[in-house]
């Protein structure tokens, strides 16, 4: 099968195929026919470096031009490409770059140090291409190698690594991270059925929203490409800037998790309309239960999968719960999501989470874990923002105790979040206790 890539370049090779615009007038455009050139060309760089189809390629860096040269580029040679999350600690991204057994990394001048720093922890790693920017010691300039590099696909036997893959690396909340290996094109009629289901064309306008190294934005950006269409970067996710980008180039579908949308939808109501949002059509929400309260705020339609779902009399899809999460309690049924969304209209707390605890006598009761400031940013940090413990404290309950009137136990332990994981939300799993030798107090 030919490279999808190499096919539009011919087809329309002047259609906008990348935009990097990272306000203030920087803007960074790449052409179909440019992207190719320039993901060609890399591609050959990284065969001079010894890289081979099946072989492992970290890359690490914000949402930019030059991570989507190194994706397609990775896809060319039919390696598997690797992507480092920058916000790690140095010994977790050590890890993660041993553990893939990556022999090359490519990464962003702004986080070569990063590399640099957990050089002598990855043996296996043969050399690091950094671009945009100055190399330190012991590493290689990528960006002159790439100006000199020829401009022609590279011609290599892939095997069955043909279409590539990528190796996306979970949070690792059941202990150390795990990668996740998935080959490139290989259910292509699972994918066509989903693209036909969800609506989408090859006229669409594509914005990231949240890092390409998360398998959601990177995985829906790629589709975007195979189908042609035109993808909007984000270097740093931005909520009033999102928005902003929204408006400038008209963007009709993108994928979002809970905790950006939940930021854009909090934006003061004079800067949402300030901006035209009329052009978005499509939405894929995913990554993490949503709420009620967020998905009544949320725009147009959604997919999901393991969903606890209804239809409505117009034939509208509503997303209750995920299956996995549902809490049996007093042989009841007990869907977090609800008591989260009436945790969520308290004044004192931006997130919660509700997640079962095993309970001799009930089976299982709630247990929330919340946090009272939004999600660290460029302007604000959780801290700045906390109110009192003891207004939560004091407030909390009632609600809950509100909730238990409709036939919904409340949680029986509450506990808050100071600090936010690197995935920037709260994960239940992540909040459980880890030991039960005491008996929780029984919800009334």
């Amino acid at each position: 099968m030919p490279d999808l890539l190499t096919v539009h370049a011919a087809n329309h090779p002047d259609e906008p195929a990348v935009i990097d615009d990272r306000g203030g007038g920087d803007v960074r455009r790449r052409t179909y026919a440019e992207l190719e050139a320039r993901s060609n060309q890399l591609a050959h760089v990284l065969l001079e470096h010894g890289v081979r189809a099946g072989d492992k390629v970290v890359w690490c860096g914000q949402n930019s031009i030059g991570i989507v040269e190194m994706v397609n580029a990775s896809r060319k040679l039919g390696s598997t490409a690797v992507p480092l999350n920058y916000r790690l600690s140095d010994e977790e991204a050590a890890y993660v770059t041993d553990h893939s057994d990556a022999r090359l990394v490519v990464v962003d001048a702004a986080y070569a140090g990063l590399c640099d720093r957990i050089r002598g922890d990855v043996p296996m790693v043969q050399s690091v291409l950094v671009f945009d920017g100055l190399a330190p010691a012991g590493a290689v300039a990528c960006d002159p190698l790439v100006d000199a590099a020829s401009c022609e696909p590279p011609v290599e036997d892939r095997g069955e690594a043909a279409a590539g893959a990528t190796m996306v690396y979970t949070s690792g909340t059941t202990g150390k991270p795990k990668g996740a290996y998935r080959r490139q094109g290989s259910n292509p009629g699972q994918t066509a059925a989903l693209l036909q289901h969800v609506g989408y064309r090859t006229d669409d306008v594509y914005p990231t929203t949240g890092p390409l190294y998360h398998s959601g934005p990177g995985g829906f950006m790629a589709i975007g490409l195979a189908m042609g269409q035109t993808i909007v970067l984000q270097y740093k996710f931005d909520p009033e800037d999102w928005r902003r980008l929204l408006e400038t180039y008209r963007c009709t579908s993108t994928f979002a998790a809970p905790t950006p949308t939940r930021m854009i939808c909090n934006l003061p109501a004079d800067t949402i309309a300030r901006f035209d949002r009329s052009s978005m059509r499509v939405m894929i929400a995913n990554a993490a239960p949503w709420s009620f309260a967020l998905k009544q705020r949320y725009v147009d339609g959604f997919q999901t999968v393991d969903d606890v779902a209804y239809r409505d009399d117009e034939g509208f899809l509503y997303i209750c719960d995920r299956k996995k999460d549902m809490i049996i309690s007093r042989g009841m049924n007990v869907y977090p999501a609800e008591i989260e969304a009436v945790l969520e209209h308290h004044p004192d707390i931006y997130e919660a989470a509700v997640f079962g605890i095993p309970s001799e006598e009930w089976g299982k009761s709630c247990t929330r874990s919340s946090s009272a400031g939004p999600v660290p940013n460029s302007a604000t940090t959780a801290s700045s923002t906390t109110p009192a413990t003891t207004s939560r404290a004091t407030r909390c309950p009632a609600r809950c105790r509100g909730w238990t009137s409709c036939r919904r136990p409340a949680p029986a332990r509450s506990s808050n979040v100071n600090s936010w994981p690197p995935s920037g939300r709260i994960e239940p799993r992540m909040s459980e206790p880890r030991t039960t030798a005491a008996t929780p107090r029984q919800p009334r």
